[in-house]
C-alpha cells in the first residue's frame, strides 16, 4: 500500500519558515526623534502695527526617543516670506531654561549669537559649549523635557490682514545639532505659524469715540431736561 506524500507537508514547514524570517528581518519601526519646534507665542495673536512680539524656538527629546543625546553644538535658521509684513527684530539667549545656562548665560546686548543683521526675514543662530571648554556637552533625556535653543522678537506690519497666518519655517542647510565628539543628532523639526490678531484702535480713535459718547449723552441730556420743564408748566401756564 503507497505511502501519502509528505511533500505538501514540508512545502508549508519551508513557507512558515520563509514567513518567520521576513518577520524577523523587517524594518522595524521608526524611533523617535530629537524635535526642533516654535512655542510659546507671546502674545498669542499679535496686532498689525505691533512691536516687541516673541516666540522661543524648543529643543525636545521624546518619550520613546532611540536615547538621551549629549549636545555640544546647535544652530538653527529660520525665515518667513519676505513680503508678509513680518519682521524678526532680534534673537537671544534667554534668561531661564536655556538649554546651555549653566554653561554659556545670556550676555546681552554683545551676545555673540547670531551675526545678522536686524530686522530680516531670514536669521541664523548657533551656540557652542564653551565653558568649560569641550568636549563639554548637556545631555538631553528621552523623558519629553523639553529645553530652550533662542528667543526671537518680530514685529508685525501695520498693513497685514487681521487673521493672516504666516508660516515660520526652519531652513535645513542652517539647521544642525552636534554631540560631544562633533558628529550629527538625527532631529526632525516642526515649524510655526504667527496668527495676526486684530487691530488695535489708536489711543485718537478712543478719544474721538470718547468726545462723541459725551456730545450724545449732552443732547440726551437737555431734552429730558426741556421736557421736565414743559411738563412743569403745565398746559394752562400763560
Amino acid at each position: 500500500m503507497n505511502q501519502p506524500s509528505r511533500a505538501p507537508r514540508r512545502y508549508l514547514f519551508l513557507m512558515l519558515g520563509l514567513f518567520g524570517s521576513l518577520a524577523l528581518t523587517w524594518p522595524p519601526a521608526a524611533q523617535a526623534q530629537v524635535v526642533l519646534s516654535i512655542a510659546n507665542y507671546s502674545p498669542a495673536m499679535p496686532a498689525p502695527g505691533s512691536t516687541g512680539n516673541q516666540f522661543d524656538v524648543v529643543i525636545t527629546n521624546p518619550i520613546g526617543s532611540a536615547s538621551a543625546y549629549t549636545v555640544q553644538y546647535f544652530s538653527f535658521q529660520l525665515q518667513v516670506p519676505a513680503l508678509s509684513g513680518i519682521m524678526f527684530t532680534s534673537v537671544v539667549r534667554p534668561s531661564s531654561g536655556y538649554i546651555f545656562g549653566s554653561y554659556n548665560p545670556p550676555a546681552p546686548p554683545n551676545d555673540p549669537f547670531s551675526f545678522d543683521t536686524f530686522p530680516n526675514t531670514n536669521f541664523t543662530a548657533s551656540d557652542p559649549v564653551t565653558i568649560p571648554p569641550p568636549p563639554s556637552a548637556v545631555t538631553i533625556p528621552n523623558d519629553g523635557t523639553s529645553y530652550l535653543l533662542g528667543r526671537v522678537t518680530y514685529s508685525v506690519g501695520g498693513g497685514v490682514s487681521p487673521g493672516a497666518v504666516i508660516p515660520v519655517s526652519f531652513i535645513s542647510a542652517g539647521t544642525s545639532l552636534s554631540d560631544s565628539m562633533g558628529g550629527p543628532i538625527p532631529f526632525s523639526s516642526t515649524n510655526g505659524s504667527i496668527q495676526v490678531g486684530a487691530a488695535v484702535p489708536e489711543p485718537s480713535t478712543f478719544a474721538l469715540g470718547g468726545t462723541i459718547v459725551g456730545l450724545v449723552g449732552l443732547v440726551a441730556y437737555r431734552r429730558r431736561r426741556r421736557a421736565r420743564a414743559a411738563a412743569s408748566e403745565g398746559p394752562n401756564s400763560p
